[in-house]
């Protein structure tokens, strides 16, 4: 397993950079990312719902997730539509140094995305609702350089 990429900050790193798109004709380097996403996920199984490529250091578009308890990995993802209202709920980040674990953060609990299915080799758009859409939308925010600690709605961050 490769380190988690961390931050104490808003600011600093990789992590607060948005992620370059993943050229999806290149078969090999989508084997290769998607390979190194399942194996960092199956390393930490009992604490990650998801991790995202910039937290392993690497700058490309994509992530993994916990899908309904399976891991489902998204390329180029991005958030088309929000249904409902957003909600302050409480998430934790491997990437956060910090000694606080949970974060107040607002999501929406009824999204739909677009991204590349590395499986069928094309773009979907697809819905996801609940906490499938927390972990997804924390997972986008990652891609976009975007940290919990960006998003949260607590006073002491």
């Amino acid at each position: 397993m490769r380190p988690i990429v961390q931050t104490d900050s808003k600011q600093e790193g990789i992590l607060h950079r948005p992620t370059a798109t993943v050229q999806t004709e290149n078969r090999r380097l989508i084997q290769r990312l998607t390979l190194k996403l399942f194996n960092e996920l199956r390393g930490r199984n009992s604490i990650a719902l998801g991790i995202a490529l910039n937290q392993l250091g690497s700058p490309y578009n994509g992530f993994i997730a916990k899908i309904g308890g399976t891991p489902r990995v998204f390329f180029n993802a991005s958030l088309v539509k929000t249904r409902g209202y957003s909600f302050s709920l409480p998430e934790a980040c491997l990437s956060v140094k910090k000694g606080k674990r949970d974060y107040n953060v607002k999501r929406y609990l009824d999204i739909t995305i677009n991204y590349y299915d590395y499986k069928l080799g094309r773009i979907r758009t697809e819905s996801f609702e609940g906490d499938d859409a927390i972990v997804i939308q924390h997972e986008i925010d990652h891609c976009e350089g975007i940290t919990i600690l960006d998003r949260s709605t607590d006073e002491d961050v």
